[in-house]
């Protein structure tokens, strides 16, 4: 398998506007010939979710039949009890919006909600969909180290998605994400480019993150040293990361895609150096507290 059909396609620009960078919807047209591009590069898997506008919709317009598909659940409603009928719901209106007869993955999206007091409930009912052949996989999405090593001591899980790039080793510092390789979970690396703020111009970023311009700096002189773009290393230094399987990559456009996988066809033999991210730098969940 060569690296580039290790890519997840993230659809979320496929339904709405996405990331800080402002990436716009995606057009039905745009959308064919992304779907069309990573056909023909053997790329078959796409990640999406109900919460992203009605890119589920369009990928059942465009006719993802047998592609590798990724949903996940939207996060529980506030004193919804029927648990088992909001997962049913949800997932059956996924395989109908995208004309499947099942997928291959169904993730929780909000890793709070098996938390939560309907934990049990909620993994028995993903369980319940695997047994019935409407998922072949379950899984979780995850934020921080502490929600992962909770979740993993009391379920257990096919797929991990969790965050990891040139700033952000958490995860794969520890421990417990080699043991979980070791046992056979899938792990799927997502936030590669830091929701495009690692590719934005510089003069494009927001004030409220300067306080972390010495390490945009860093980042720019160590891509000049090894003469990569900024796109480039980022790939690089995630898919030289031996406890991930496959890597989510948000695509904008079909040139975007030609331009991913022909950075991936460079043989680069030395994975890149990191950068030290800290705070909430690496945490774009937390972004919206900046000032």
């Amino acid at each position: 398998m060569h690296n580039y059909q290790r890519m997840i396609i993230g659809t979320a620009q496929f339904g709405m506007h996405y990331g800080i960078a402002g990436a716009r919807k995606n057009s039905l047209n745009a959308v064919k010939s992304i779907v069309g591009l990573a056909r023909q590069y053997g790329i078959d898997s796409f990640d999406t979710a109900p919460v992203y506008g009605d890119a589920e919709r369009v990928l059942g317009k465009v006719g993802v039949s047998g592609s590798r598909i990724t949903t996940k659940l939207p996060p529980l409603l506030p004193g919804y009890n029927d648990i088992k009928a909001f997962v049913e719901s949800h997932v059956s209106n996924s395989i109908s919006c995208m004309r499947l007869d099942k997928v291959e993955e169904l993730l929780v999206h909000n890793p709070q909600d098996l938390i939560g007091e309907n934990g049990d409930a909620l993994y028995g009912a993903l369980l319940d969909l695997k047994n019935r052949g409407l998922v072949r996989r379950v899984g979780v999405s995850v934020y921080t180290p502490t929600e992962l090593a909770l979740l993993s001591s009391i379920y257990k899980f096919d797929t991990i998605q969790l965050p990891f790039n040139v700033f952000d080793r958490r995860f794969v510092e520890s421990d417990l994400v080699a043991r979980l390789k070791l046992s056979g979970v899938e792990l799927h690396a997502r936030s590669i480019f830091l929701q495009g703020l690692l590719l934005m111009k510089r003069d494009r970023v927001p004030v409220k993150f300067e306080k972390w311009n010495h390490l945009f700096e860093k980042f720019d002189a160590y891509c000049s040293e090894l003469g990569l773009s900024r796109l480039a290393y980022c790939l690089a230094y995630v898919f030289h990361e031996p406890l991930i399987d496959r890597v989510l990559i948000g695509v904008n456009s079909m040139q975007q895609l030609e331009e991913i996988v022909q950075s991936l066809k460079v043989d680069i033999q030395n994975r890149p150096k990191a950068i030290e991210g800290s705070g909430w730098l690496i945490r774009p969940d937390m972004w919206g507290s900046l000032v």
